[in-house]
C-alpha cells in the first residue's frame, strides 16, 4: 500500500524505508544486531487512514502519548503492539493498562502502585519502564537520578508490574556530545542497578531516541526508539 504525504512529501512507504535505513546503519556503526533495537511508531498526531498504512507496512509497535489519541485506535487495531509513552495520569491508570502492552513513563511511586492496582483488576502483568529525567530539565517529567534506584526498588514488592528497563529525553540542543552524554549516562544507571540487583530480574531495555537523534541513541544502547516525524507524524 502507498500513500503519499497530505504535505506533498515523502510517501509513508518511503518514510519507513528511510527510517529503517538509518537503524540499520547506526546498528552496523555501533556493532549491535538490527534484531536489538525495536521500532516504536509514534502515532499520536496521524490519521486512521495514515495508521492503517504504517500496520499495512509491517510496523507492529505503536506509542501514545495521550489516553484521548490512544482510545479510539487501540480498539481499530487490536492486534497491534500499543506502547504508553507520554506522562501517565492517575484518572487513566485503568484504561491505559487494558490497552497497553508497555507504559514507558513511570516516574513516581504512588503511579506505579496505581499502574499495579490496575493490572491486577485486568488480570494481567504489565511491563514499564521507569522514566529518568537524566538531564534534569525542569519542564521534563521522569524522576531525578538521585530518586531513580528508590524507585525501582519500590516497584519490587508489586507484583502485577514488570520493571524492564529506563526511559529518558534528551535535551533540544544541537549539540550531540551532550545528547550522547545523557543516553549514556542512563546505560550507565542501568548497568549499576543491574549490578547492585536494584529489581528483582536484571533490566534489559533502554527506551530512547527519537527522530533527530536516534543513531545517537542507538550508538549508546537503545533498544527501543521512538519514532515520530521521520514517519510523518510526531515524536514523544
Amino acid at each position: 500500500m502507498r500513500e503519499t504525504a497530505p504535505d506533498g512529501g515523502m510517501a509513508t512507504d518511503a518514510r519507513i524505508a528511510a527510517v529503517e535505513r538509518r537503524i540499520q546503519s547506526a546498528c552496523a556503526q555501533a556493532g549491535r544486531s538490527r534484531g536489538d533495537v525495536r521500532l516504536i511508531a509514534v502515532t499520536k498526531a496521524v490519521t486512521q487512514q495514515r495508521l492503517e498504512t504504517l500496520y499495512a507496512s509491517g510496523l507492529e509497535h505503536f506509542g501514545e502519548n495521550r489516553w484521548q489519541s490512544l482510545a479510539h485506535k487501540w480498539t481499530l487495531f487490536p492486534h497491534a503492539t500499543w506502547h504508553f509513552i507520554g506522562h501517565i495520569q492517575k484518572n487513566k491508570v485503568q484504561r491505559i493498562v487494558q490497552a497497553c502492552t508497555m507504559l514507558h513513563a513511570i516516574d513516581r511511586a504512588s503511579i506505579a502502585t496505581h499502574v499495579n492496582d490496575a493490572a491486577r483488576a485486568c488480570g494481567k502483568t504489565i511491563d514499564v519502564c521507569i522514566q529518568v529525567n537524566i538531564a534534569e530539565q525542569p519542564q521534563k517529567f521522569g524522576v531525578a537520578p538521585s530518586e531513580a534506584f528508590d524507585l525501582v526498588r519500590h516497584t519490587n514488592a508489586l507484583m502485577h508490574m514488570r520493571v524492564v528497563g529506563l526511559m529518558t529525553m534528551a535535551p533540544h540542543t544541537e549539540d550531540t556530545a551532550r545528547i550522547a552524554d545523557v543516553f549514556r549516562a542512563l546505560r550507565m544507571m542501568q548497568e549499576e542497578m543491574n549490578a547492585q540487583g536494584a529489581y528483582r530480574t536484571p533490566l534489559t531495555e533502554l527506551s530512547m531516541g527519537m527522530s533527530d537523534d536516534v543513531e545517537i541513541a542507538i550508538r549508546e544502547g537503545a533498544t527501543m526508539v521512538r519514532i515520530g516525524s521521520a514517519l510523518g507524524c510526531d515524536d514523544v
